[in-house]
């Protein structure tokens, strides 16, 4: 097996389906499953028990999966190893990031980052701050939102308004709420109940905060934002509420963590240069 074939299995395993471990890879769906049909037959053994909905490890295929994160983990140390010794900046940098933060902060970020680091191959998972908390990718550094994480410093912070066009009578307006981690929902909830001069009509339940903000843009309803997301909505013509509760602001905190292995890398070094010239620009 190629460390390729390795990293193929433990893309079916994240993704728990054949199409998802495809769009993980770039990789047509008849590719991944021919590829792991043979890689079965090469072991001798089924790695994956199909069902309608998804695939699951058999018991031989928990140990060959075992050993392909082994494999892979131990390529990537090497990598990092190699491309200290060089003195050059290469390698893996890996991220976990908060949606939020990969949607509105992290692209200029990347885009200076892989300008001058072109040797540096990144990858990048993006997603609720509370998945990628559970999750264990093993990421070099994370940025989250909500709860500090361990060993996590504080990045940045964001006011939260309730934003909605200017003219309109706010009390039968419904409210677009984006999927995010309870503790969010939570300040929401409770500003609305005991501190907010509207009450919304009702809900508009949506999986992320850019399809709440096209929704709020098109006149469907209201929106709370963190100030992050708020560019290209113009003032002139949208109410801006601050969120406040006895005398201060409701506020979004970003975390930065990551380990002190981590940041000796000269890619991770640089990437957090990067990140901090632009927060600090």
């Amino acid at each position: 097996m190629k460390t390729d074939d390795y990293r193929l299995l433990l893309a079916v395993e994240e993704a728990e389906t054949i199409k998802g471990a495809a769009k993980a890879l770039l990789i047509s769906q008849p590719a991944v499953s021919l590829r792991l049909k043979q890689i079965e037959e090469q072991w001798g053994e089924s790695i994956f028990i199909r069902t309608p909905k998804k695939v699951m490890p058999t018991p031989a295929g928990e140990r060959i999966l075992a050993l392909c994160r082994n494999i892979v983990n131990q390529e990537t140390a090497v990598r990092n190893e190699v491309s200290s010794m060089k003195g050059t900046v290469s390698g893996t940098l890996s991220l976990a990031v908060s949606s939020v933060i990969g949607q509105y902060v992290l692209p200029p970020v990347l885009e200076n980052y892989m300008t001058e680091f072109p040797q540096v191959k990144v990858d990048l998972v993006s997603g609720l701050s509370e998945q990628l908390r559970s999750s264990q990718s093993g990421a070099h550094v994370y940025l989250l939102r909500g709860e500090k994480p361990r060993n996590g410093e504080k990045l940045m912070e964001d006011r939260l308004y309730l934003i909605d066009r200017k003219g309109l009578t706010k009390q039968n307006r419904p409210l677009i709420e984006f999927q995010s981690d309870p503790a969010f929902h939570t300040s929401v909830h409770d500003w609305l109940m005991e501190a907010s001069p509207v009450t919304p009509s009702r809900k508009i339940k949506v999986d992320q905060i850019e399809t709440s903000k096209q929704l709020l843009l098109h006149g469907i309803g209201m929106a709370v934002l963190p100030e992050t997301a708020i560019n290209g909505i113009d003032r002139t013509e949208y109410d801006f509420i601050p969120l406040q509760m006895n005398g201060k602001n409701l506020t979004r905190t970003t975390w930065l963590a990551a380990s002190e292995a981590a940041r000796s890398l000269p890619q991770v070094d640089a990437f957090l240069k990067c990140l901090y010239e632009k927060l600090h620009h």
